[in-house]
């Protein structure tokens, strides 16, 4: 390719794509079925790449690049010393403007919501938010729960009784508030009204009158795991404190709001729940598209296939040698109908996807929630490739010509549908070539991105695209050729059936104008015989 201009080079390069395309697609052509089974036990063997499937929900790990100074030195502290608390929240807030919560009433609707969560229990009633499963204070007055908790609740040491019998919790409040003491959060000892609540109201001396809003913190003991670096027990406390917390009715409140790293995973997961949503109905649609774009009922002209009319149509004064004629203008070419090759080119898609992933899987890398859009982007992808290889060779006349030779025994079906499969990937294999190289070689040049959910879609989709543009040219090519056998011998039959109902409609014709024939004959034989008989008497008298 030395010297040779750029169209020329591409040219070249188009020329040799194709002669291989041939090659290729020749050797499938006589054995698509094979093809089709190995195809398959690929895609299985390539699956077992689920085995090691993983998913990252963490918003943390997915949206924040992990090659950051801080990231890796909160890598450096979880690797070395303990896991830190996981804090779980419950925000209370004052029903109507201007209300007062610091009230007896209102704290023992506080001290009933946190009686509540410390019921909760989970892994067989041996996790919790009481001492089993909550991270450990040692500073806490004898006889009281000894676990790390934020709240007004600690004026009171979380004790019923003692809320109970106190008759002024202004007075309380602002008589222990900034007081040492044995309190009951892992970051001070201090007792400070402005950790728990929010919306303060003060005196001009400076002392307490109403508060807003409340805050309740618990902290939980946590063991990350060494591969989703996610505590599934403190995960599963976390839902049910979510689930409890919205549920409480309290009077003196409006709905509590409960914040949890759970909590917060699922609202990450419930903003892409609804792009899934969008790409079922985007999957269903498309492959509905691609069974009626496929499908092409649509009205035939007039053809004979065994004239010389020019065109193939016949003269409009009539006359002309006579043929074979396909269906007329009013029936609809039902036998070149492809809807189910759309569908089945839907699932060579999908298989290229579930291979793709084993083999992504297989390599550790996690799947996230854009990944889902990856399947959705290969799937448009892949029909592109298959309506090319289907329309590169869907001319109607050169169909019919085709099936007039089956009928009439002048060549066979496998080597015409080869032929046909041959032509179409010598057209369509380059154009499908560039556009798979293309597509992949951009998505693995935006895997290079540092953001991991990006990172993980690009190389989902590079190597999905990679893989559908193989099985488009081996199993879908198979399915191809099968669909254009059974197509030809359907048409083959009908040539079949038609010439047969012309030759009974000939019969009767003939025979009629047999018997015409015979009648005339029969009615000129005594007229002739007498005209003979006379002309020999003649002949006889003059000899005399």
């Amino acid at each position: 390719m030395a010297g040779c201009s750029t169209r020329e080079c591409s040219g070249r390069i188009e020329g040799w794509l194709s002669e291989k395309f041939v090659v290729l697609t020749h050797g499938i052509a006589y054995a698509p079925k094979r093809t089709v089974v190995y195809g398959v036990v690929c895609v299985l063997l390539s699956s077992v790449g689920w085995m090691r499937f993983r998913t990252e929900d963490d918003a943390n790990r997915f949206l924040v690049p992990q090659d950051t100074r801080a990231i890796r030195d909160r890598k450096f502290v979880e690797d070395r010393f303990s896991d830190s608390p996981s804090p779980s929240q419950a925000l209370l807030n004052r029903r109507g403007d201007g209300a007062n919560v610091l009230t007896k009433e209102a704290m023992l609707q506080v001290m009933d919501l946190h009686e509540a969560v410390l019921g909760i229990s989970s892994r067989g009633s041996t996790a919790g938010y009481d001492e089993r499963t909550c991270s450990l204070v040692f500073w806490r007055s004898p006889g009281s729960l000894p676990c790390a908790v934020e709240s007004i609740l600690a004026f009171w040491d979380y004790n019923r009784t003692t809320l109970e019998a106190d008759p002024d919790v202004v007075a309380t409040v602002n008589r222990r508030n900034g007081q040492e003491g044995e309190c009951c959060s892992p970051r001070f000892r201090r007792f400070d009204v402005s950790q728990y609540a929010a919306k303060i109201g003060y005196e001009a001396d400076g002392r307490v009158s109403k508060i807003g809003a409340l805050s309740n913190v618990y902290f939980l003991r946590t063991d990350l795991h060494s591969k989703v670096r996610r505590d599934p027990t403190v995960y599963r406390l976390e839902r049910k404190f979510d689930r409890l917390v919205r549920k409480q009715n309290l009077d003196a409140f409006e709905r509590p709001m409960a914040l949890t790293p759970a909590g917060a995973n699922v609202n990450v997961e419930a903003g892409f729940d609804f792009d899934r949503q969008i790409v079922t109905l985007a999957f269903v649609a498309i492959s509905a598209y691609a069974f009626f774009a496929l499908t092409r009922f649509r009205r035939r002209r007039r053809r004979c296939l065994r004239c010389s009319w020019p065109c193939g149509l016949p003269p409009q004064g009539g006359g002309g040698e006579e043929g074979v004629v396909a269906e007329g203008a009013e029936k609809n070419a039902t036998y070149l109908a492809r809807g189910s090759l759309g569908l089945q080119a839907v699932c060579v898609v999908a298989l290229a996807v579930a291979s793709a992933w084993g083999v992504v899987f297989a390599f550790g890398l996690e799947a996230t929630p854009l990944a889902s859009v990856a399947a959705f982007l290969v799937l448009g992808i892949g029909l592109d490739d298959a309506f090319v290889i289907v329309g590169a060779l869907d001319d109607d006349a050169e169909f019919d010509d085709d099936a007039l030779a089956v009928a009439e025994g002048r060549d066979t079906v496998d080597d015409l549908a080869a032929r046909r499969a041959c032509r179409a990937l010598a057209v369509a294999g380059p154009s499908i070539t560039t556009t798979s190289v293309t597509d992949a070689a951009a998505f693995f040049a935006g895997s290079y991105t540092r953001i991991p959910a990006i990172h993980s879609f690009c190389i989902f989709a590079a190597v999905s695209v990679v893989v559908d543009f193989l099985l488009q040219i081996t199993v879908f090519v198979a399915l191809y050729v099968l669909d254009t056998r059974a197509k030809l011998r359907r048409r083959a039959k009908d040539l079949k059936r038609t010439d047969d109902d012309d030759d009974v409609e000939e019969q009767p014709h003939d025979l009629e104008e047999e018997e015409h024939e015979h009648s005339e004959e029969e009615e000129e034989g005594p007229s002739s015989s007498s005209s003979s008989s006379s002309t020999t008497t003649r002949e006889k008298k003059k000899e005399e």
